[in-house]
């Protein structure tokens, strides 16, 4: 009994800290645009342009629809960067980056690479956050 309240503390705990790191990345801008790269918290570690989906990527029901027949394939780009705000943290964000594929709207996703896990995804430029619950 003890071993399973700790580990709903412990998720529970979890779920809290994913919410603020992505409240954290929404307070900077709630659109993944030039304005959130553009933000003095904002530091891009590298990108990495026309980069295959990862496999988190093509999980998305909303994305899946693009990769239909590899037509935008190789149309993402990758950026890690980290939040001077949220110290320690690294993030990767893969979206999509044609207007062909994605109609001038980016979608994709945000992970933690610190957790290894989707924190939001990007639709239609928007940042979602996810309820880890």
């Amino acid at each position: 009994m003890k071993n399973l309240f700790a580990a709903f503390i412990v998720l529970t705990f979890s779920a809290q800290a994913y919410a603020g790191v992505c409240s954290k990345l929404t307070s900077i801008n709630e659109e993944l645009d030039s304005t959130f790269w553009k933000n003095a918290n904002v530091k891009t570690i590298a990108e990495i342009p026309h980069t295959s989906p990862t496999h988190d990527f093509k999980e998305f029901d909303i994305i899946s629809d693009m990769l239909e027949g590899n037509r935008c394939e190789k149309s993402m780009i990758k950026t890690i960067f980290t939040i001077k705000t949220l110290p320690g943290q690294v993030f990767e964000t893969v979206i999509s980056n044609e207007d062909n594929c994605d109609g001038g709207n980016s979608y994709g996703i945000i992970k933690s690479l610190n957790s290894d896990k989707v924190i939001a995804t990007v639709e239609d430029s928007f940042i979602n956050c996810l309820d880890r619950k």
